[in-house]
């Protein structure tokens, strides 16, 4: 299982940067069992990537919001309705990677080449020019069954 979102986060980006726009990982890790905590936060930060689905191997918890309990579905159900806000502006940034081959998510020092210390943030991208995406990756840490 990811046990560290932030690897996920890294590969997202890495992975549109290769011309791969539309990415990102199994939300809840595909083997093994997230807790009901870690799978709400991993949620809310997945809503933003590219692509998002909850998904994992047989024998282990479903990895749908409502497989963990009220409160983990309250907060996916959250972090779905911002996604679905931004949904406008993710097809305009997909037709963008597709016409002009722009990254979808890009690490957060596009936004200005000229300050370096934006090269060593790795809690942050930006999913076009428009959206900042910043998240504390602290509780990515927590152990997966």
């Amino acid at each position: 299982i990811s046990k560290d979102i932030g690897n996920d986060l890294f590969d997202v980006v890495l992975q549109s940067l290769s011309g791969q726009p539309l990415s990102g990982p199994d939300i809840g890790g595909f083997a093994g069992n997230a807790s009901p905590r870690l799978f709400g936060r991993w949620m809310g930060l997945g809503a933003l990537f590219p692509f998002c689905r909850g998904h994992s191997e047989i024998d282990t918890i479903d990895h749908e919001p409502w497989s963990f309990g009220e409160e983990s579905e309250d907060v996916c159900r959250l972090a779905l309705l911002r996604r679905y806000r931004f949904i406008p502006h993710i097809y305009t940034l997909f037709y963008m990677a597709h016409t002009r081959g722009t990254p979808v998510v890009a690490p957060t020092f596009f936004a200005d080449s000229k300050d370096p210390r934006l090269r060593f943030v790795e809690n942050s991208f930006l999913m076009g020019p428009l959206l900042f995406v910043c998240c504390n990756l602290s509780w990515s840490k927590e152990k997966a069954s």
